[in-house]
């Protein structure tokens, strides 16, 4: 396969379809840290929260609605707020389970507090990178464990070596298997490129839900919604109305015009 084709093909498997759940956003409504769910969370459904940092909106809202939310980060003593949900592991995520660093595979870390859980999960993943090798790695009993997931996910602009190519291709494989990808967003912190023939935003926000749980179409919504706000406050959100992002669909007069509306409060000149 040629570089191209590989490049499209792993591109294409960023298609955002329209779902028959409505969207909630979780976490700070304004800057970083928030992500977009589908709104079919179940009373008490536990999340599993891999990377940490010095920002945890999203768990703490969650974990005010109730939520258990497990947390892991091996880069940090503790997470930056303290809530009675919140269970912290100074523990990382990885590809292959090295315990004496402190890093597990996401398989591994699911079956240590799998007997304390009951059904299916949330998972959010944000771990700087590793999430591609963690993801090509991850076995489909244990991805279909989970209801939904969100993940950032970077280094886009690398995909012209064929190695990236690979493990990202095999990442969002395993994920697109059970799961649809219905809201996308790309963090504005980072860089807007150009890949071989193609626009590529270097770190992006994706929202995943069980394929089971949802009716879904073609997508006919525009990037960013009303839902979405840039990761950099002081900096334009970045529009994704190029491939594979754009409405696959011709859109009706009203809507066309709500949606230049929303292009005016993202793009100035």
């Amino acid at each position: 396969m040629s570089p191209i084709i590989a490049l499209y093909e792993t591109l294409r498997l960023l298609t955002p379809y329209d779902i028959n759940i409505g969207k909630i956003r979780m976490g700070n409504k304004m800057g970083d840290g928030g992500y977009v769910i589908a709104d079919c969370l179940r009373l008490g459904q536990p999340v599993f929260s891999f990377g940490i940092g010095s920002e945890c909106s999203f768990d703490l809202q969650l974990a005010e609605r109730g939520h258990p939310v497990f947390q892991y980060d091996h880069t940090i003593d503790g997470p930056p707020f303290v809530h009675p949900g919140f269970h912290f592991h100074r523990l990382g995520l990885a590809s292959e389970s090295d315990p004496a660093v402190g890093l597990l595979t996401l398989h591994d870390h699911v079956a240590a507090v799998r007997p304390r859980l009951g059904g299916a999960t949330l998972l959010k993943i944000d771990v700087e990178g590793a999430e591609w090798s963690v993801l090509a790695a991850a076995d489909d009993m244990t991805l279909g464990q989970f209801d939904q997931i969100v993940v950032e996910v970077h280094g886009l602009l690398q995909l012209w070596k064929p190695e990236v190519c690979d493990c990202a291709h095999r990442a969002l494989s395993n994920l697109t298997k059970q799961f649809t990808l219905f809201h996308v967003h790309a963090n504005n912190y980072a860089p807007v490129g150009v890949v071989g023939p193609f626009v590529v935003c270097d770190v992006m926000e994706l929202s995943y839900v069980r394929s089971d749980l949802v009716r879904r179409a073609p997508s006919r919504t525009l990037y960013p919604t009303a839902l979405d706000t840039g990761n950099n406050a002081q900096a334009q959100d970045i529009p994704l109305w190029f491939f594979p992002f754009a409405p696959e669909v011709p859109v009706e007069e009203g809507e066309r015009r709500a949606l230049l509306h929303r292009l005016e409060r993202v793009v100035s000149w």
